[in-house]
């Protein structure tokens, strides 16, 4: 590792802009969730209609980013700054129309828009096009005018990009236990507007009392040596490379996220409150790896060596600890618990029941313990990903923005191909055994490109014993004990496995 620049620029600036994105992301999720059931109603609260919605949400934000990267390009840091404001108070505009829109009018002028599951493909991704497209280009935008030198973008990035994701962390909590529940859809989606209206103010402000172009203008600034960008190495150096890369792992993050989300699901009996509860706990994971991520990047040689080793470990430990849920004793301490309210015909009703050790033991510890560490390492990789790529402050925004349009396909095609095929065909450990054969696709081309790399070796070999040997085994071998200890729930609802 390398001795980390001083960080320019993360003073009260920084500070503010990010309290401003944290808003932004907080509003984000109060969105989704509100905005899905109330589309939900027109089109059914199946599990495709709500998989359409989701897509159709994260397709705006993917064009969203592609558009902003594209816009950002020409675009002054003060400038840039203005049209982040002016894109926070757009989306809290449309917000504050938004109820009437998608309930009275879509609801009762429009219904037969609904008629077949092609058109309200279609209408879903329509009535959504323009907030989240509005949403998804704020980043590229953000990162533009934030940006001061570039020897700390991926810190300066990944801040931005963290704290945002801690405040859709905090919205995914909010929402179902407070906003909707007290206030309802109406009120909980006029608090996500406040929310973004405050935010283009932050930045209002802050672009009012900005310098002047000439002043602010800073000299070109040298690469760090040890750069991709600025090395002849032609392995993943090309930022296109990088694009596939990033395309790749927020496939599996999002594969991983519905599988894991079964898994919880099925584990704790959900009721209306558990989604939010065990989605803050990812997003917690992934924004503090954004956050605390840049100073790691910071002292790293290889940024691609670092990426793949982050994406190679993640996919080790989700493959592990589904192994260890199947074959630990159902006798070790702590576990003992867990295994026996999954063989009870008891309902741990979250939101009416409140003991505090089972509470704790299902909705805080199982969930971190099955994803906390692989959010984390996803967060990490988004600022390694950072550091490896800028080497032009013009550029930031556009590279910012183009690399998200890449994680965001990847995310809509893994969230689609799981949660609508694989679980369905296949069931929850065949999916999870099937994604670690596709993840040692990160160790191999690290060995291809990195030679026999001990640590990127360890990872491949750790990932084929568990494909070969752990999870498969206990499935196929131990198919009961399989069946017993991760799809308990499915028997007392009359589920198959395959369903689960």
């Amino acid at each position: 590792m390398t001795p980390a620049p001083k960080v320019r620029g993360a003073g009260s600036s920084l500070l503010l802009l990010s309290g401003a994105f944290g808003l932004s992301g907080a509003a984000a999720l109060v969105y989704q969730v509100a905005w899905q059931r109330i589309l939900a109603l027109h089109s059914g609260v199946g599990i495709y209609s709500v998989a359409v919605i989701v897509a159709a949400f994260m397709g705006g934000l993917g064009l969203g980013s592609y558009w902003g990267g594209r816009l950002v390009t020409r675009t002054r840091p003060d400038a840039a700054l203005l049209w982040f404001a002016g894109l926070e108070l757009l989306v809290g505009a449309f917000a504050l129309i938004s109820c009437p829109l998608y309930y009275d009018w879509l609801g009762s002028q429009a219904a037969w828009l609904y008629a077949s599951l092609g058109r309200s493909v279609v209408c879903h991704f329509v009535a959504l096009l323009v907030p989240t497209s509005l949403m998804g280009m704020s980043l590229p935008f953000l990162a533009q005018a934030a940006v001061e030198d570039l020897r700390v973008a991926c810190q300066t990035i990944g801040i931005l990009y963290g704290v945002n994701i801690l405040g859709a962390a905090a919205g995914a909590l909010l929402t179902p236990w407070l906003l909707i529940r007290f206030l309802g859809i109406d009120g909980a989606v006029q608090v996500g507007a406040a929310a973004n209206l405050t935010a283009g103010i932050i930045a209002l402000a802050l672009w009012r009392l900005s310098p002047p172009p000439s002043q602010a203008a800073s000299p070109p600034q040298p690469l760090l040596a040890t750069s991709p960008a600025a090395s002849t190495a032609s392995h993943g150096s090309r930022f296109g490379s990088w694009m596939m890369l990033y395309s790749l792992s927020g496939f599996f993050a999002l594969a991983l996220e519905i599988a894991w989300f079964r898994v919880i699901d099925v584990a704790v009996r959900s009721t209306a409150f558990t989604f939010g509860s065990v989605l803050a706990i990812y997003l917690l994971g992934l924004g503090l790896g954004c956050v605390f991520g840049g100073p790691f990047a910071l002292r790293i040689r290889s940024p691609l060596r670092a990426f793949l080793l982050c994406q190679t470990a993640l996919m080790t430990y989700a493959g592990g600890v589904v192994w260890l849920l199947v074959n630990v004793p159902a006798t070790l301490p702590g576990y003992a618990e867990l295994f026996q309210y999954w063989t009870s015909a008891d309902v741990f009703e979250l939101g009416i029941d409140w003991n505090g050790k089972r509470l704790a033991m299902l909705y805080l510890l199982l969930p971190a313990v099955l994803y906390g560490p692989p959010t984390v390492l996803m967060g990490l990789s988004f600022a390694v990903l950072q550091r490896a790529v800028h080497d032009d402050r013009q550029t930031t925004g556009r590279k910012v923005g183009f690399l998200q349009t890449a994680n965001i396909l990847g995310n809509v095609v893994g969230s689609l191909l799981v949660g609508l095929l694989l679980m369905h065909w296949l069931g929850t450990p065949e999916t999870f055994r099937l994604l670690l054969v596709g993840g040692l696709a990160f160790p191999l081309l690290g060995l291809r490109w990195f030679g026999w790399d001990r640590s990127l070796l360890a990872g491949a070999v750790g990932l084929a014993a568990l494909v070969a040997g752990g999870v498969w085994t206990g499935v196929v071998v131990h198919r009961n004990r399989a069946e017993q200890r991760i799809a308990i729930l499915p028997y007392h609802l009359g589920l198959s496995m395959r369903g689960s």
